[in-house]
C-alpha cells in the first residue's frame, strides 16, 4: 500500500510494480488524505503520465542504479507532488519526446499541464543533467468525508 486514497494507490501499484520489474530502485513517500476533491481522471494523468516518463528515462539512464523518488503530501487544500528520477546526460529543455513515433507520442506532459491549471496550480520541471525534477502544487484540492 502506497497511500490510502484508492486512485493513486491504484496508480502507484501499477506504475511502481512496472518500475521494479525493470531495476529501478523506487522511494515512494505520500501523505495524502483517503478522499479529495480531485477527479480520479485527473489523478492518472498526474501520477500515471508522469511516471511512464520517470520510468522510460531511467530506462535510457547509463546510471548503475536508475531510481524515482516520489513525495507526495496534502496540506491545507493544497496538494504537493514532487517526482525526481535519474535519466542520460544529454537534456531536453523543451521536454520534446524522444520516442521515433512523434506525432502519436509527446501529449502526456501536455495533459499534466491541463490538469496542474485545472486546479490553479503550478508546475516546473528542471533538468539538472543527469536527474530530472517536477515539482507541482495544486491548489482548492479539498478533504473529502
Amino acid at each position: 500500500t502506497y497511500s490510502e486514497n484508492p486512485a493513486v494507490n491504484s496508480v502507484m501499484k501499477i506504475k511502481i510494480g512496472k518500475a521494479k520489474e525493470k531495476g529501478i530502485e523506487t522511494d515512494v513517500q505520500i501523505q495524502i488524505p483517503k478522499k479529495m476533491s480531485l477527479d480520479y481522471g485527473d489523478i492518472g494523468i498526474l501520477y500515471g503520465n508522469l511516471l511512464d516518463n520517470a520510468i522510460e528515462a531511467c530506462m535510457r539512464s547509463e546510471a548503475e542504479r536508475p531510481y524515482i523518488r516520489l513525495k507526495s503530501k496534502y496540506q491545507e487544500e493544497k496538494l504537493f507532488l514532487l517526482i525526481s528520477n535519474s535519466k542520460d546526460a544529454a537534456r531536453n529543455e523543451k521536454l520534446i519526446t524522444t520516442k521515433e513515433d512523434k506525432r502519436h507520442h509527446g501529449k502526456g506532459i501536455l495533459s499534466v499541464k491541463k490538469v496542474v491549471e485545472k486546479y490553479d496550480g503550478t508546475i516546473t520541471f528542471a533538468d539538472k543533467g543527469d536527474e530530472f525534477e517536477v515539482s507541482a502544487i495544486l491548489y482548492r484540492v479539498q478533504m473529502l468525508a
